[in-house]
């Protein structure tokens, strides 16, 4: 048998409210005591991916296992390789040949300015030729040391000096074309010139 919390009269049990002082026992009654939390260990995180080639990826990679490098890929670019070899080779020739060209028609210049002209172009064309083929012969390298730096790391670097080659070629492309439509603007008005001044008949 238990008692009334507030007054103390015996309950038979069953009683909502209690028959001498009327409180309402669910209130009156003392809460039960406060259920601390208890921590729950989380599981352990999955381990890190491996690549197809050995050896984890990075846990925080995103994508740690779509970003493999598949075999097909190193495949493709050892494949690649001797054809990087042989352009940036060409180029440095090609380049070396310009450059002394332009050397040789400098000290031409001296006796015949109107060779001047000349000189300049090649000298251009040396400085272009040689400013392209860093890039690529780095971007070959970085095939040849796919076991050295590991697969991500060379793949990357071949990457970054393939993007600096092909933004070089880009500039050099948007310059030429847009002299060649000065000159061609600068043609039409000479020829404009000389025809409304009766040069040209």
């Amino acid at each position: 048998m238990s008692a009334c919390p507030k007054c103390g009269s015996p309950l038979a049990g069953g009683e909502t409210e209690c028959p001498a002082c009327g409180v309402i026992l669910a209130k009156a009654r003392p809460t039960s005591a406060r259920v601390t939390p208890v921590a729950v260990p989380l599981p352990a995180p999955p381990p890190a991916a491996e690549t197809v080639y050995g050896g984890p990826e990075p846990a925080d990679a995103p994508g740690a296992v779509a970003a493999a490098i598949s075999p097909q890929t190193l495949e493709a670019l050892t494949r690649l390789r001797p054809w990087l070899r042989f352009m940036a080779g060409y180029g440095f020739v090609v380049s070396a040949l310009m450059a002394c060209a332009a050397f040789v028609s400098l000290f031409a210049a001296f006796s015949k300015p109107q060779l001047l002209t000349v000189t300049i172009a090649y000298g251009l064309y040396s400085a272009i030729g040689f400013s392209v083929i860093g890039p690529l012969h780095r971007a070959s390298d970085a095939i040849l040391q796919i076991s050295a730096l590991g697969p991500r790391a060379a793949v990357e670097a071949f990457a970054v000096e393939q993007g600096a080659f092909w933004r070089r070629i880009g500039l050099v492309t948007a310059i030429s074309l847009g002299l060649a439509l000065l000159l061609l603007a600068l043609a039409g008005l000479l020829f404009g010139v000389l025809r409304a001044s009766g040069g040209l008949r």
